[in-house]
């Protein structure tokens, strides 16, 4: 093993005897040592312990330099053998050997001071950062990159994982988030937010506590109990696209795309259509819905109107550059000349077609008893976000063939007819008839009428 700079009275003990008493200097260059007793088949070596002073800095892999940094290993073997790096202000602690494993860089209480990560590291960090008191003024992560932030600010930065107001001794953080653009964002504590982006939002309360105020933010999918936490005069709108799918925001992809995302007060953001913008409302001259609005070719700039009213981007008459859902005799959706687009996660390969109004998902991959298996999943949305779905019309299913896969979910959409020969869920959905062969589960949603 070995001891840091700063070691008092560490005891070195052989069952319940204790060996040796150590102390370190410290600016590690003093070592002080009383023995006791030193049976034959318990060696000590005294080793130059390196600086501890070093400041924290990245390398190109976007993880903390570790260089001449003061190490201490697990006596495990392989992937398990753990390995944590010790500075004054920062650990680090990872498994190398292990794929795919996320270190963790823990730095001390920050003071209140402002910290750019950007500065501090030339590529994207891959890394967890834990830290506390601390103002993040910008930041990139990477892929395997999130911050976690206990108490303190956050002014800007991309995040494609933050975990905000978690407190170690009574999760009663306090964190305001004042920008940045957040793949996925849990809320803990106390949490104030505003202009900002976030594709997916969760507002955590453990034991009853949890006080969470939004203003002028754009939001992805709308986090549950948004209403509460509407800061004062801040109001909810929803943005529609009628002929296609918002496929990223402020250039953070949303896999799978969605045809809708919510906008709290003046929230603003770079929206990316799988279509061209060509009207907001029903009016061509998109400075009318506001003076900072505006589009270049698929990518929408917005800012909301703080009025509470949907904004319906294109017509649904307008010919998009998706393809519209039509079904096959195989009762699959059709998806010649579809791209598509391919994901991992969890052990699993994701193979993912997307049209208007249509997603179609081949899963493969173990179960839980470690079996190989492959899955499809149909998801059945409104075309223009409004609009009932005729299942069963000759437009769409022209050979009048039974939806089969291994599950087909109807999200927000009102389907006047269909035949399923596969489980459907309803997820804020209504079905007015069909013909089903396999169970109808529903889920949050209005009764089957």
């Amino acid at each position: 093993m070995t001891l840091p700079a700063g070691t008092t009275d560490y005891h070195f003990t052989h069952g319940s005897m204790t060996i040796a008493s150590v102390s370190i200097s410290a600016d590690g260059k003093t070592l002080s040592a009383s023995f006791n007793a030193v049976p034959g088949n318990a060696p000590m070596k005294l080793v130059q312990i390196p600086s501890m002073s070093k400041e924290l800095s990245f390398t190109s892999a976007g993880l903390p330099d570790v260089t001449d940094v003061a190490c201490v290993e697990s006596l495990d073997e392989g992937e398990h053998k753990l390995k944590a790096y010790l500075c004054r202000n920062w650990t680090y602690a990872c498994y190398p050997n292990m794929p795919n494993s996320r270190g963790v860089l823990m730095m001390a209480d920050q003071g209140g001071r402002e910290i750019n990560f950007k500065e501090l590291s030339p590529a994207p960090i891959n890394c967890a950062v834990q830290l506390s008191n601390a103002t993040v003024t910008d930041a990139a992560f990477g892929e395997k990159g999130a911050l976690v932030l206990t108490s303190g600010k956050i002014t800007g930065g991309i995040y494609p994982e933050a975990m905000v107001g978690i407190n170690t001794i009574d999760n009663t953080g306090k964190v305001e988030i004042t920008g940045g653009t957040f793949d996925s964002l849990s809320c803990y504590g106390e949490c104030t937010i505003s202009d900002a982006v976030i594709l997916d939002c969760t507002f955590h309360t453990i034991f009853g506590e949890g006080k969470f105020t939004v203003s002028d933010t754009v939001f992805g999918e709308l986090p549950d109990d948004i209403e509460t936490a509407l800061a004062a005069g801040q109001k909810l709108s929803k943005l529609t696209v009628r002929n296609g799918n918002v496929t990223a925001i402020n250039g953070r992809s949303l896999t799978p795309s969605v045809n809708a995302i919510y906008l709290v007060g003046a929230g603003t953001a770079d929206i990316t259509l799988d279509t061209d913008v060509l009207s907001i409302n029903d009016d061509a001259e998109l400075e009318n819905y506001n003076k900072n609005t505006y589009a270049k070719g698929n990518v929408l700039h917005i800012t909301g109107n703080n009025d509470g009213k949907d904004i319906l981007v294109n017509k649904p008459t307008d010919i998009g550059a998706v393809k519209p859902l039509s079904i096959t005799s195989e009762g699959l959706p059709d998806r010649t000349g579809v791209e598509p687009k391919k994901m991992s996660g969890e052990g699993k390969e994701i193979t993912l077609y997307e049209g208007l109004g249509w997603k179609y998902a081949i899963m493969s991959g173990e179960d839980d008893n470690h079996v190989q298996r492959t899955e499809s999943m149909i998801i059945i949305t409104s075309p223009d976000g409004s609009s009932p779905v005729n299942l069963n019309s000759r437009e769409i299913n022209p050979t009048q063939a039974a939806l089969k896969s291994d599950g087909i979910t109807l999200q927000d959409v009102t389907v006047t007819s269909m035949y399923a020969d596969a489980p459907v869920e309803l997820n804020n959905a209504v079905i007015k008839s069909g013909y089903f062969q396999r169970e109808v589960s529903l889920d949050e949603t209005l009764p089957m009428q």
